[in-house]
């Protein structure tokens, strides 16, 4: 989890430390990169947590085995985080560009 939602963020925003309550707080609708890091860290947790239902059913499969269904969700949550957050730089610049 921490190599898919905090290094990424960590690795482009440096040690600015102000910027991290941006990154929980901000809006999604905002068009700076915390808004895209908090849409890619809150898809990769909902991947992982979805991920979990799975465990407890009586499959008896080894993909069923913790941690893989949550590791497996986590990246299909990335995956989607990135696509999200790609379409809202697409359209955030395409506002931009309108004004």
């Amino acid at each position: 989890m921490s190599h898919l939602a905090v290094l990424p963020a960590c690795s482009l925003l440096g040690p600015h430390v102000e910027l991290i309550p941006k990154i929980f707080f901000s809006t999604w609708s905002d068009a700076t990169p915390e808004a895209y890091f908090q849409c890619l860290i809150t898809c990769t947790l909902i991947g992982a947590w979805l991920g979990a239902f799975p465990i407890p059913l009586d499959w008896d499969r080894p993909w069923q085995v913790w941690p893989i269904p949550c590791v497996i969700g986590a990246l299909v949550g990335y995956i989607t985080g990135l696509a999200t957050s790609t379409v809202l730089i697409a359209t955030n610049e395409k506002r931009l560009r309108l004004r």
